[in-house]
């Protein structure tokens, strides 16, 4: 069993399937940390099921000075914690 921390960095274009190879993912390996972060864009493919997979959902507007207003489309951030045993 593969063990750790995972950053998942998808563009729009690949959101639905990336987000049913997440769901898969946790299933297998439940003991690691997830971390979804996708542009919002495209997003009636694949926001149901993301939204049911993840423990939580932040969406990342473009105020922040790492993520500038010029660049339009906020970032939608899931995280999947591990599950303790």
């Amino acid at each position: 069993m593969i063990k750790g921390n995972f950053v998942w960095d998808v563009p729009s274009a690949a959101g639905e399937a990336a987000v049913e190879l997440l769901c898969f993912s946790v299933h297998c390996r439940p003991h690691n940390l997830n971390l979804f972060i996708i542009p919002r864009l495209r997003t009636s493919g694949w926001r149901k099921q993301l939204l049911k997979c993840c423990d939580i959902i932040l969406t990342i507007n473009p105020i922040y000075a790492f993520w500038p207003p010029k660049m339009h489309e906020p970032l939608i951030m899931g995280i999947l914690t591990f599950v303790a045993s």
